[in-house]
C-alpha cells in the first residue's frame, strides 16, 4: 500500500515543486516505486521533467471525465512515474464543487495506484482551495516546505490551524509528516533566527535537514532533470537524499 504524501503550503515560491521533484527522484533511487501527481494548474511539476503542458489529457481528465489513471500516467525514470497536469486543470478546480463528495475525488482516482507504488507524492497548489483539499483528503500525511522568513512562519501557523479544522470536518486520519526548511542561507542572521524559532515551536516536526538556497534548482528543469541527476554531489542533491532516507526509514512496513 502506497504512502501518500501531499506537499502543501499557503505561500507560493517556497520550493514546493522542487521538493516533489527531488524527493521523488531520491525515493526512486532508493528502490521505492514512486508516483508524482501534478495537482497545480501552473503545471510546474510537469514542465520540470521536460513534458509539454499542451498534452491531450492530464490528471484533470481523471478527476472530471473519469478517464482511468493508467491512461494519464507517464513514465519518467525507472521507478518514477508522473500524472501530469495541463492548463485545463483550472477548469477542474472551478468544477469540482459541483460534484457530490468533491473533496474525495482525487482519493478515488488514486485508488488503483495504491498497490503499484511505495509512495505517491502530490504537488498541491498554494492555499487551501478545492484541489489542495483533495490532495489532503487523498493523503496519509502532509509535508510543508517553508522559507526561513517571518511571513512564511506566520503563514505556516495559519496553514496548520486550517488543516486541523479540515481534519475534524472530514474525519481525516492525516498526520503532519514534517516541516522542511527550504532556500536556507545560514550566513543570513534572519534565517538562523527563524530556524531557531521554528524548532522551538514545532520541535521534532521540523526535519533535521534543510535545503540550501542555490540557483542550481532553477537551472535543472532546463535539462528536464533533477539536480540529483545533474550534480549528484551538490549539497542540495545530498540534502534531498537525506530527506528521502529519513522518510523511507520511518515508513510503516506492511505486515
Amino acid at each position: 500500500m502506497a504512502r501518500t504524501i501531499a506537499v502543501v503550503s499557503q505561500k507560493g515560491g517556497v520550493g514546493k515543486t522542487t521538493t516533489v521533484v527531488h524527493l521523488g527522484v531520491a525515493l526512486a533511487e532508493r528502490g521505492a516505486p514512486t508516483l508524482l501527481v501534478d495537482l497545480d494548474p501552473q503545471a510546474a511539476l510537469t514542465a520540470a521533467f521536460g513534458i509539454n503542458e499542451d498534452l491531450p489529457s492530464g490528471i484533470e481528465a481523471a478527476l472530471l471525465r473519469g478517464i482511468a489513471l493508467a491512461q494519464v500516467i507517464r513514465s519518467i525514470r525507472p521507478g518514477l512515474d508522473l500524472a501530469p497536469a495541463t492548463f485545463q486543470l483550472h477548469q477542474a478546480e472551478m468544477s469540482l464543487h459541483q460534484r457530490p463528495s468533491w473533496q474525495h475525488r482525487l482519493r478515488e482516482v488514486l485508488r488503483p495506484a495504491q498497490e503499484r507504488y511505495a509512495y505517491i507524492l502530490i504537488d498541491a497548489p498554494p492555499g487551501l482551495g478545492p484541489l489542495t483539499v483533495n490532495a489532503l483528503t487523498a493523503a496519509d500525511a502532509f509535508l510543508v516546505p517553508i522559507r526561513p522568513d517571518y511571513l512564511s512562519l506566520r503563514s505556516l501557523k495559519g496553514l496548520l490551524i486550517a488543516v486541523g479544522r479540515l481534519r475534524q470536518q472530514l474525519g481525516l486520519s492525516l498526520e503532519l509528516l514534517g516541516i522542511l526548511p527550504t532556500m536556507v542561507q545560514l550566513h543570513v542572521r534572519h534565517h538562523r533566527d527563524v530556524l531557531s524559532e521554528l524548532t522551538a515551536a514545532f520541535g521534532r516536526k521540523v526535519f533535521p535537514v534543510f535545503i540550501p538556497q542555490t540557483i542550481r534548482f532553477a537551472e535543472a528543469p532546463v535539462a528536464g532533470k533533477s539536480l540529483l541527476e545533474l550534480m549528484a554531489s551538490h549539497p542540495g542533491a545530498q540534502a534531498y537524499r537525506r530527506l528521502a532516507a529519513l522518510i523511507d526509514e520511518t515508513r510503516p512496513k506492511a505486515r
